[in-house]
């Protein structure tokens, strides 16, 4: 891996990922996501605090009785080593694995057409992402009012 310049803040380019957020089959009709890592259950959390001011709020169109992130108290472990984030997490860049848990047995052909998208889900799970963004950038201080 190759150093950054002398003075830079950091290192190395991987030093400067503050979180790696791997989207995973989310498209799926009722998706529900366990959090999977427990060193970024924080960030789970807070994704799942913003999720659930976007319903209370009424802005995101499924109707759920259940959040897509409901797990705020209990992590999962998972072991898929061939998963794209475990480069990253060898290399200590902490990790996000957005991956909904009972998901059908072609779920990798599944997620390569648009037959099997559910649009709301896929817009709420877009504004899920967006706010999640711009509230780790801290762009809430300059967003317009």
């Amino acid at each position: 891996m190759k150093p950054n310049p002398v003075g830079s803040k950091y290192p190395n380019s991987l030093s400067q990922i503050s979180i790696f957020v791997l989207l995973d089959a989310l498209g799926l009709v009722n998706p529900t996501v366990p959090s999977y890592c427990l060193i970024t259950h924080w960030a789970y959390k807070g994704m799942a605090n913003l999720e659930q001011r976007l319903r209370k709020l009424k802005i995101l169109e499924t109707p759920r009785l259940l959040e897509f992130l409901p797990e705020t108290e209990q992590v999962e472990t998972h072991a898929q080593s061939a998963d794209d984030y475990v480069p990253f997490m060898e290399r200590g860049v902490p990790f996000l694995h957005l991956l909904p848990s009972l998901l059908p047995q072609n779920r990798y052909s599944m997620e390569d057409d648009g037959d099997h998208l559910d649009l709301p889900t896929v817009r709420d799970w877009a504004k899920i992402i967006t706010g999640f963004a711009l509230e780790w950038l801290d762009m809430m201080e300059v967003w317009p009012e």
